[in-house]
């Protein structure tokens, strides 16, 4: 393992890693089921019965629990920029596809990892150009993109430093606008709507550093 490339063993400390491992073991996390609900209803008048499903900043392997209750076959890749959270995924989950790729990189490959739909939760909003890995979600999807982040009525960027890290990490959050009819995405159609886990309800997400989550579809 290269730990200057791990994302956890930079900007995290040990009780997030105990959390994120104890919720494996735990109910399905609310979120998880507001997308797997998203997911049935909008592939419901949609012929195809293999789905590809890109889950971008896949953790330990939370999304990948709920996969058997999406109602089609389902070829799954689930990526994330730390070794620590995708070795625990691989010995969790062992016949599912984690690979380590930075989807933010401008030499991300979209057509290697061309999917139907991409799932994107608590990411988005900790990446310093979102915007190209914005652009490689986009270009790489061909169905439905299903992101969950921060929302509010201005631009935001903020820095977290938890106990016992050696770095700090970027907090945004996004207007709307910020996320919508870019280039890469300008004739997608989109739904925004109230994120179940949080009830979109302001939230403190590091010392004195508040946030609202939401979620957005977009379909293309």
């Amino acid at each position: 393992m290269n730990n200057n490339s791990d994302w956890h063993l930079q900007t995290q400390n040990g009780d997030y890693l105990d959390l994120s491992v104890k919720r494996l073991s735990s109910p399905i996390l609310i979120w998880v089921a507001q997308i797997t609900g998203l997911i049935n209803k909008n592939i419901e008048n949609i012929s195809k019965k293999d789905i590809r499903i890109n889950d971008i900043g896949c953790n330990v392997g939370h999304f990948y629990r709920n996969i058997d209750q999406i109602k089609s076959n389902v070829s799954y890749t689930g990526f994330d920029v730390s070794d620590t959270y995708l070795e625990i995924a691989r010995s969790h989950f062992p016949t599912a596809n984690f690979v380590n790729e930075d989807v933010g990189s401008k030499n991300f490959d979209t057509s290697k990892y061309e999917c139907d739909i991409s799932v994107i939760s608590a990411t988005l909003e900790h990446i310093d150009d979102y915007e190209i890995f914005l652009k490689n979600i986009f270009e790489s999807t061909k169905l439905f993109v299903i992101l969950r982040t921060f929302i509010g009525e201005e631009s935001l960027e903020d820095h977290c430093l938890k106990p016992g890290a050696s770095q700090s990490y970027l907090i945004r959050q996004f207007m709307f606008e910020d996320l919508k009819d870019r280039s890469f995405n300008l004739k997608w159609k989109y739904e925004v709507m109230q994120d179940k886990a949080t009830e979109s309800k302001e939230k403190e997400v590091c010392d004195s550093i508040f946030r609202t989550q939401k979620i957005i579809i977009f379909k293309k």
